[in-house]
């Protein structure tokens, strides 16, 4: 019978006997806490920890090894000479319980300088920059006796290499008796060489191409171009000058006699530097001083270079040439100051590119942005 619609539906009684005792107790629906969220969270940060952890155990590494070093030179076996200064020197080859040390510094790629100051991304332990700074610490290293500077590079600015050069002649004159020799890699052109006229010996492999002697000062001229392309120059300038090498308008006669006697003057500090440094004539030299790139052996008959030879005969020569003709010698390095960023130029890490990227970026952005750079080169 159905119940009217002004009426309460009836309650069922309530069970009894066996049934009462399978039936739920509660009788207030509750809403249990949700385990998703907590299972979220916990996986996130397992897998947060898990990224995070290589970069902790890196770090941890390389803070152990960089104390383990601070004031002691380590050499491939378990021998050991402590050092008690600050110079993280790490040996490379020859005797440790030697009285004479020698620092290699590699010095890679175009010289060229920033303002002063690493860059952020720099990992790169062979550019100029990293060089004069390597070279500046074995001046002031109380045990160094001799620097092997492994030079390979095209050349650079004028400056640059200028302040490179003074770098080693400071070297020389800080203590009695320091030597610099240079080995030569692939190239050792212009700036480079202009370098290593501030060494004792100069080695070069048998395969190096040397010389390129002389300075030169660059641009283009696009003046016809500009005109068929409808384009004028609007330069509003102070002097008459003051906008030469523009190439939107031809060099002027007396410009280019101002840039000729400028590149002039510094060939003939480059010339007088070969004369000084290498012990040979001034005709001899200004001959060879036409720009031209030589082997090692024509550069050997030029008196540029003074021995054909490898890493092991420089330490050779090392070993003969001092005073007291120690029959052996302790070749070392200063360990390199890795930056966070060198992580991510791992072979293997997916940021490798993208790091080399921000290098370059940064490199270019600390260099100095100038309308004339005169180079050896």
């Amino acid at each position: 019978m159905n119940n009217p619609l002004n009426e309460s539906p009836i309650t069922p009684p309530p069970p009894v006997g066996p049934e009462a005792n399978a039936m739920p107790k509660a009788t207030v629906c509750e809403k249990k806490p949700s385990r998703i969220k907590y299972w979220a969270i916990g996986c996130g940060s397992g897998c947060l920890l898990a990224l995070l952890f290589p970069f902790i155990v890196a770090i941890v590494i390389t803070t152990f090894i960089g104390n383990s070093v601070t004031s002691n030179i380590t050499y491939s076996n378990p021998r050991v000479t402590a050092i008690p200064e600050n110079y993280n020197r790490i040996a490379l080859t020859g005797n440790c319980d030697s009285d004479i040390f020698i620092a290699k510094i590699k010095l890679r790629g175009p010289i060229m300088l920033n303002s002063g100051e690493e860059s952020f991304f720099s990992t790169d332990f062979s550019s100029a920059n990293y060089a004069l700074k390597q070279i500046k610490k074995a001046t002031d290293d109380p045990i160094c006796n001799g620097i092997i500077l492994d030079l390979s590079t095209p050349g650079g600015g004028v400056t640059d290499s200028d302040i490179i050069w003074k770098a080693l002649k400071d070297f020389r004159a800080a203590k009695p008796n320091r030597k610099v020799v240079i080995l030569m890699g692939d190239t050792v052109a212009s700036g480079g060489y202009y370098i290593s006229t501030a060494a004792d010996y100069i080695f070069a492999h048998p395969t190096t191409m040397t010389g390129s002697i002389g300075v030169i000062i660059s641009s283009i001229n696009a003046t016809e171009l500009a005109q068929k392309l409808g384009i004028a120059p609007v330069t509003i300038k102070s002097g008459k000058t003051k906008d030469f090498l523009n190439p939107l308008r031809p060099l002027a006669p007396e410009e280019e006699a101002m840039l000729q006697a400028m590149v002039n003057k510094l060939n003939d500090r480059f010339v007088q530097l070969i004369v000084d440094g290498r012990n040979l004539e001034e005709t001899k030299v200004r001959a060879i001083a036409d720009g031209r790139v030589m082997l090692a052996d024509e550069a050997l008959q030029h008196g540029l270079v003074d021995q054909i030879g490898y890493f092991d005969d420089v330490v050779n020569w090392f070993s003969k040439n001092y005073a007291d003709n120690n029959p052996s010698v302790c070749i070392y390095q200063y360990a390199t100051e890795d930056s966070f960023f060198s992580l991510f130029k791992s072979p293997t890490f997916i940021g490798k590119c993208a790091a080399e990227a921000a290098e370059a970026y940064s490199k270019k952005l600390s260099t100095e942005n100038g309308a004339l750079l005169p180079a050896y080169k």
